[in-house]
């Protein structure tokens, strides 16, 4: 579970993007100097300190969780193909 700066007084919103705006900072700059990019999201947040980006290794981890497919949405256009018949 990421710790939050106890300081911190405003929107977490805010907190989030300013976190994210340093994250996209350091991979342009590690794409401007030649750098070998992450090429999946579980090597990604492997790069990703965790202290240092509390809320963007948070928000990796859950990507990492979220299906590549949904099954719902196939069983039910299955279902709707057995009604026509």
């Amino acid at each position: 579970m990421a710790t939050f700066p106890i300081f911190w007084t405003g929107n977490v919103g805010t907190l989030i993007l300013a976190e994210v705006h340093v994250w996209r900072s350091r991979w342009l700059r590690v794409k401007r100097e030649g750098g070998i990019f992450p090429s999946s999201v579980k090597e990604t947040a492997k790069e990703c300190d965790r202290h240092l980006y509390p809320y963007v290794s948070s928000l990796l981890d859950i990507l990492i969780s979220l299906p590549v497919s949904v099954a719902s949405a196939e069983l039910s256009f299955s279902t709707l193909s057995k009604l026509k018949t």
